[in-house]
């Protein structure tokens, strides 16, 4: 280190380049020999480089505590070059691609840009880890085409009547809501203890496990008639599974699944407040109205909403 101290201060790149590759050679953590190492290709231009090695500082510099405020600022530095590096290079990329992106299908096009924000560390990957049926082999989608469910159309349509419908089921206060989370006395502790038998996030149950609740289908009759012209599975004790989903302001629903992948999850938003937030996947949505989203992949909401879900198998 000394050496390339004596090399830097000479003006001697090539001289200062070597020494600092011969400490890394002897402790590819050296911390002080990277940060030089990075500042080094940084003065040269050699932009790659200098980005890999400020990653490599910024990476071992998590597990220091303490850390100087004069540390900090390089810290801070080496992280603006590294973001500045990757918006350049998905520039880059994105040029590149542009005419596949052009003539491939929606869902190439979303592969494609996917596996590229991926690479470049703006976005992690999904897998299913269902809690219930996992059938092996199906493709995990974010969201499926709208191509393969015509009937979205008519379900955004009918948005104004489910709403006024959902309006009045509200107006008479919590009459027919029911806890969506309730387990078994006992079980373990789990992310989704706090929400076991509260409201906070609430279901309206149209079709549960199969059966029709008349008696709520009746104070929904619009909606009711909508879901029956669907093309439903209808499994006995499992499918279809309808119903008003309703989050109080201040709750939180943790990233899952669900239960199994040989389904589709329909959600249509319907009360959706300033400040609330929906993710699947990777995609995050906040604003006044939702689309129909189709999706298999992890998701979670936070804060008061309400929308219809129905789950198709």
């Amino acid at each position: 280190m000394n050496l390339a101290r004596a090399f830097r201060e000479l003006g001697d790149a090539a001289g200062e380049r070597n020494a600092l590759e011969q400490v890394l050679a002897l402790d590819r953590r050296d911390l002080l020999a990277l940060i030089r190492l990075a500042e080094l290709h940084e003065r040269l231009g050699e932009a790659t480089l200098a980005a890999k090695h400020w990653s490599a500082v910024i990476a071992l510099s998590k597990n220091i505590p303490n850390r100087s405020a004069e540390f900090e600022k390089l810290i801070e530095r080496g992280t603006a070059y590294v973001q500045d590096q990757q918006r350049r290079l998905a520039d880059a990329i994105a040029a590149d691609m542009a005419d596949e992106l052009a003539v491939a299908g929606t869902r190439d096009r979303r592969r494609m840009a996917a596996a590229a924000d991926h690479w470049l560390g703006k976005r992690p990957i999904y897998a299913n880890h269902c809690e219930g049926l996992h059938y092996p082999f199906l493709p995990a989608d974010e969201f499926f085409d709208r191509a393969h469910f015509p009937w979205l159309e008519q379900l955004e349509a009918a948005s104004p009547a489910i709403l006024a419908e959902l309006l009045a089921i509200l107006a008479d206060g919590e009459s027919g809501l029911e806890p969506y989370i309730a387990m078994e006395d006992g079980v373990p502790q789990s992310q989704w203890s706090a929400l076991d038998k509260s409201l906070d996030w609430g279901a309206f149950h149209l079709w549960k496990e199969g059966d029709r609740i008349g008696a709520n289908c009746a104070r929904a009759p619009q909606t009711a008639e909508f879901v029956e012209s669907l093309p439903l599975c209808r499994i006995p004790g499992r499918a279809p599974a309808v119903f008003f989903s309703i989050l109080k302001a201040g709750s939180h629903i943790p990233p899952h699944t669900g239960a199994t992948n040989v389904r589709s999850i329909v959600h249509l938003g319907l009360i959706v407040p300033d400040g609330c937030g929906f993710r699947v996947g990777a995609r995050h949505g906040i604003g006044a109205r939702a689309r129909p989203s189709c999706s298999t992949t992890p998701s979670s909401m936070r804060r008061g909403t309400a929308a219809t879900r129905i789950a198709r198998s």
